[in-house]
């Protein structure tokens, strides 16, 4: 799941997709209505990659949660509409019980859930790709391994002598 191309912008409702860049920023469309809309630093944009849950002992990405609220919630939609903030919170410590509820607020929780139906309505696929990281280190340290070995060959054979 790649959250880069999302971002969150304070003071407007709803997930922004990256769709373009300018010179000076960025072109985005609103998952909600579709509008598109340029977006510059003053409007403080952030990336959903970096954004993280506080919990009782780490952070938690935002990704991690919106996974957790998809095996939880056997990848549907959670039906949010008329819930109450402190429902949501619920919805949130069901699918990561270590959320830090002190400084975790419900309107956040509230936010994640809207976040998490959004993407799911774009069909972003929902799997961690932890495991595909490390299938790709251990081909990386395989190549390594290798032209470390090639490299040794090289050097062992002997400097000067012409091989007929």
């Amino acid at each position: 799941m790649d959250l880069n191309n999302f971002i969150t912008i304070p003071g407007k409702p709803g997930l922004f997709k990256v769709v373009g860049q300018l010179k000076h920023g960025m072109v985005s469309e609103s998952m909600i209505d579709g509008k598109r809309m340029p977006i510059y630093a003053h409007h403080r944009a952030s990336s959903l990659a970096d954004i993280s849950i506080y919990g009782n002992e780490e952070e938690f990405p935002v990704e991690h949660i919106l996974k957790k609220f998809f095996d939880t919630h056997d990848g549907k939609e959670i039906d949010s509409t008329g819930v109450s903030n402190d429902d949501c919170m619920q919805l949130l410590l069901s699918a990561e019980p270590e959320v830090d509820i002190d400084r975790v607020y419900p309107s956040n929780a509230r936010k994640l859930v809207q976040w998490y139906n959004l993407l799911l309505k774009d069909g972003l696929e929902f799997t961690i790709e932890e495991d595909v990281a490390e299938e790709n280190h251990d081909e990386d340290l395989k190549e390594e391994s290798n032209s470390k070995e090639n490299t040794k060959e090289e050097q062992e054979k002997p400097s000067g002598s012409v091989e007929e």
